[in-house]
């Protein structure tokens, strides 16, 4: 199962990174926000609710994926 890594930014927003070299090759390169969960890596589904949750976007090996605020459970 592949890990995510969690970011918050100031705004409440996340970001989500899959643990793979395809999907940090789509960061930006600025600073990244705060490490949420101590740095370490969670499960994809604890992932998409955090972002289903707060809103953010989530880099994957595929590509970008937005998450509008408050969108909740599915």
């Amino acid at each position: 199962m592949q890990s995510v890594h969690l970011y918050a930014s100031p705004s409440g927003r996340v970001l989500a990174v899959d643990d793979c070299d395809a999907a940090r090759r789509h960061l930006p390169a600025v600073a990244m926000p705060p490490a949420m969960f101590f740095g370490q890596s969670v499960p994809p589904t604890v992932a998409e609710q955090c972002l289903r949750e707060c809103g953010g976007v989530w880099l994957r090996a595929e590509g970008l994926q937005r998450f509008p605020s408050g969108q909740g459970s599915p």
